[in-house]
């Protein structure tokens, strides 16, 4: 199953339909309980499991999907009003969706990016009535650093996956990283205001987007800063609107990271 997974990501775009249907028929085993499935995919069990936390929550944010604690106001809003229109995630970082994250990012099986794509797209189609008919799909770019670790760009991935489940155009140059020679620190590592100073000027738009309707994605949103900033660019080049796609949000009590 995984062999033919990886060949998928590697197939020409003429035969990527039919081996897509292919893997779909597949057996496999579920990413979280190995229980038997198909196509890679978890299992009815486990994806319940995962996008339950989207639906739980009473006090969630409509404009950065942040859960938090009632008769509170979203506090990332409170601290800076986001540049982006909307923010949608498939689940909340936390158990056991942050297991799929982890094995995605951190043990490098970007073979996941298809079952973690397809939860992404089944989001976005549920909340498709607060978005755009046709949508441009924008990833967040990777550092020259996270690339060389991984070999991968985890919103690249994801956000092709989109693209083809929504038939949706994938534009993954529309905006570009600028690293010093130095390189950013990880914002895993930052306080809310640190964030907001490292992505400062980091994102520029290499890209037409006048008129357009841009969907960004990410892999994991914490305070939204790096979307916040991107939002930035995109509508200083005349986009009409931005919206975020990330697969995880993290809840605001989860956070380890200084408000």
């Amino acid at each position: 199953m995984n062999d033919l997974s990886v060949l998928r990501e590697w197939w020409p775009g003429a035969g990527r339909a039919w081996l897509s249907r292919l893997i779909d028929r597949v057996p496999s085993d579920c990413w979280l309980c190995d229980t038997r499935t198909r196509g890679g995919h978890l299992c009815p069990h486990c994806h319940q499991s995962v996008v339950r936390s989207r639906h739980s929550a009473a006090n969630r944010c409509s404009r950065c999907c942040l859960r938090f604690a009632a008769s509170r106001k979203c506090p990332d809003c409170a601290f800076l009003e986001p540049a982006f229109d909307h923010a949608i995630a498939a689940f909340d970082y936390e158990h056991p969706g942050d297991l799929l994250v982890g094995q995605f990012k951190m043990q490098h099986r970007f073979i996941l990016s298809r079952p973690l794509g397809a939860l992404l797209a089944g989001a976005l189609h549920e909340h498709r009535a607060m978005l755009p008919t046709d949508p441009v799909v924008v990833p967040v770019p990777a550092s020259r650093a996270a690339l060389r670790q991984r070999g991968f760009n985890p919103a690249g991935l994801l956000g092709r996956h989109v693209a083809a489940a929504l038939g949706w155009r994938y534009a993954p140059g529309t905006v570009r990283r600028i690293d010093g020679p130095a390189g950013v620190m990880a914002q895993k590592y930052l306080t809310r205001q640190a964030r907001m100073r490292n992505v400062q000027g980091l994102f520029q738009c290499a890209a037409p987007v006048q008129g357009q309707h841009v969907v960004v994605v990410d892999d994991v949103m914490t305070t939204g800063s790096t979307l916040h900033a991107i939002a930035v660019v995109l509508k200083n080049a005349g986009a009409a609107s931005v919206t975020g796609a990330v697969l995880a949000r993290t809840p605001a009590h989860d956070r380890q990271q200084p408000a």
